[in-house]
């Protein structure tokens, strides 16, 4: 019994990973379909607009910070009834299983649930950064990263629960120069240098500073959240210190501590 229920909640993460990728390149990133679809199911156009003009074209201009209201929480979560939608629609890809096995089919969908709280939980807190109990595991670290990556380039790292129909298909990104000094400063990878502790901390205050005018629709930043923003990184700072991830060490190597996800392992040359 085990075993098999092992065996069928491994195979779900596999067809979710793979819905995953294709709602999320095909419905959510592209407009592919006849123009008579989108005007007879508008659902496809209003999630399309949602996520590529919304979210990426117009909102997180900074990867976890939004100052705007109105794009704060604008489709960072998916309701029941999108969920819902998006199982149907991959109807073919799962019917399968159902017809095979009732019990892997109920495996299935209950997977498909865990999968839309997850989705919620993890990309919200991705973009807007909260002391959750899960913000320092190495396995949402990771996802972060990848998603990160998938806003410098939105073609790829369609995943962001399950990650692995983007390896399957080969539509994973590696990340630049500027990627990894935006991940250290965002706090997605540690600096294990006090050199790089404090370059860190002056790229953190002048990206922000920088990025103000670009975020703001209407009023300018308040100063308070500047100073929460620099306290912020200051604490983060401190944290790795004591925690041991900040290695204080005399040495003007630059070493970027925890490594990026294996698909983007060839960053090290980038620093040769």
């Amino acid at each position: 019994m085990i075993l098999r229920l092992a065996m069928f909640i491994l195979l779900s993460y596999g067809i979710i990973s793979f819905v995953e990728h294709i709602i999320h390149r095909y419905f959510m990133h592209m407009k592919w379909l006849p123009a008579a679809v989108y005007q007879a199911y508008p659902f496809f156009n209003t999630t399309y607009e949602a996520h590529a003009v919304r979210h990426h074209g117009r909102w997180y201009k900074r990867f976890d910070y939004e100052p705007d209201p109105a794009g704060r929480l604008d489709n960072l979560t998916f309701t029941l009834s999108d969920s819902l939608a998006m199982l149907i629609s991959a109807l073919p890809l799962w019917a399968p299983l159902v017809f095979l096995s009732p019990f892997g089919g109920c495996v299935f969908v209950a997977s498909a649930f865990v999968h839309n709280r997850l989705w919620n939980a993890l990309h919200r807190q991705m973009h807007i950064p909260e002391d959750v109990f899960f913000k320092d595991w190495k396995v949402y670290r990771f996802l972060a990263r990848y998603h990160f990556m998938h806003h410098q380039m939105n073609g790829r790292n369609f995943n962001v629960v399950c990650p692995l129909a983007d390896f399957v298909l080969c539509r994973t990104a590696k990340p630049r120069v500027r990627d990894i000094r935006n991940m250290l400063t965002l706090g997605l990878l540690y600096p294990r240098t006090i050199r790089m502790r404090s370059r860190v901390a002056g790229w953190s205050t002048r990206r922000f500073a920088t990025q103000v005018s670009m975020n703001v629709n209407s009023e300018a930043l308040p100063t308070a959240d500047l100073e929460r923003h620099i306290l912020r990184t200051n604490n983060t700072l401190r944290s790795w210190e004591s925690s041991g991830r900040l290695n204080v060490v005399n040495s003007p190597d630059e070493a970027l501590g925890e490594p990026l996800p294996p698909c983007n392992a060839q960053h090290k040359s980038t620093r040769s």
